[in-house]
Formats: structure tokens, C-alpha cells, sequence
């Protein structure tokens, strides 16, 4: 799927579409969280690769409803695909992304929210015994949704296009779970 002015503005109006979203409290409000990404990357021409990797997250809350989020990717490991009769391995290496988070509180335990950011990843290829790495950034976007259970843990699920091009998209599903201070 490919990015689409549409999709853009949803996730615009859900980040800032709150009432309350600009309220101060709340504001000092420091998140850090640890997930699991499961990956896709999806290139024309080529068999789509799932790339696993672990993520960690920090956030601080601006206002009520608005927090700045950073994510860092770590690579958990690989895929083979076949590429014109030769084996390839490829893999995430690492990513790092800012986004600016916009929550929906549906109840006092549960939340959806926006996420509209940049990111830069690099993945990895060997095939031959000849490894080489590629990095790119760019616009990154997606929906979550959180669900507290007391003492200001959080379990959480999210769907992200992370680097999103004409010949190719990278996304993935997250799960983690984060910790409010």
C-alpha cells in the first residue's frame, strides 16, 4: 500500500483532532517502553521479507494529549529469499524514528493514537559471501492502540508505514509494552 493524501490527513485530525488536546496537564509525563517489531519489507519485482527486530521507545508528553515519541529498532534476526535462482539474506540492521504522538483517550485505561514522524533505517544484504548495507529516511506514519492496567503499565499494539517509496515500503506491527513516570 502506498502512501495516499487521505491516509495522511486521517492521522493529522486523529493527532490533533482531540478537544483536549492541548490542555497542560500531564505535561511532565516521561514514557519508556521495550516491544517486539514484526516487519515487512516489500520491494517491486521481489518477494516481500519479514524482518524481525526489537524495539525500545522513550517518550515525553508536550501536553494532555500530544507527546513527542522515539523509537530504536534493533534487528532480530533474518530472512532468505530467493532472488533469480541466488540465495539472499537480508536484514534490518537498525532504525531510529521521532514522532510526534497524538492519543484519542477512549476511557481512562484505554487510548488510540496517531503517530506522524520521520525515520532512518539501514537493512543489510549478503548473498556470495559479499554482504552490503543500504540506508534510507523519510515521512513515517501509523495507528496504535494502549491499554492500561495499573501502576502506569501500558500494553500496547501499533501498525507503522516506516519508510514508504515509489519502488518499495517498509512497515510493521508492533507490540510492546511501556511503563508511564
Amino acid at each position: 500500500m502506498k502512501n495516499s493524501t487521505a491516509q495522511k490527513l486521517f492521522l493529522l485530525g486523529l493527532a490533533f483532532g482531540s478537544p483536549s488536546a492541548f490542555a497542560d496537564t500531564d505535561v511532565n509525563n516521561v514514557y519508556v517502553g521495550a516491544g517486539y517489531h514484526l516487519g515487512t519489507y516489500d520491494e517491486s519485482g521481489f518477494p516481500n521479507m519479514d524482518l524481525n527486530a526489537v524495539k525500545l521507545e522513550v517518550g515525553k508528553y508536550l501536553t494532555k494529549n500530544i507527546a513527542l515519541e522515539g523509537h530504536l529498532l534493533f534487528g532480530a534476526g533474518s530472512e532468505k529469499v530467493d532472488v533469480l535462482g541466488t540465495e539472499v539474506e537480508v536484514k534490518l540492521k537498525n532504525a531510529i524514528s521521532v514522532f510526534i504522538k497524538g492519543d484519542l483517550p477512549l476511557s481512562e485505561a484505554a487510548n488510540v493514537y496517531g503517530l506522524l514522524g520521520v525515520t532512518k533505517g539501514k537493512l543489510e544484504a549478503s548473498v556470495l559471501g559479499i554482504t552490503a548495507s543500504e540506508d534510507d529516511s523519510g515521512l513515517s506514519y501509523g495507528i496504535g492502540a494502549e491499554i492500561g492496567f495499573g501502576k502506569g503499565l501500558f500494553v500496547s499494539g501499533e501498525y507503522l508505514f516506516y519508510l514508504s517509496e515509489s519502488d518499495y515500503d517498509y512497515t510493521g506491527f508492533n507490540i510492546g509494552l511501556s511503563k508511564k513516570f
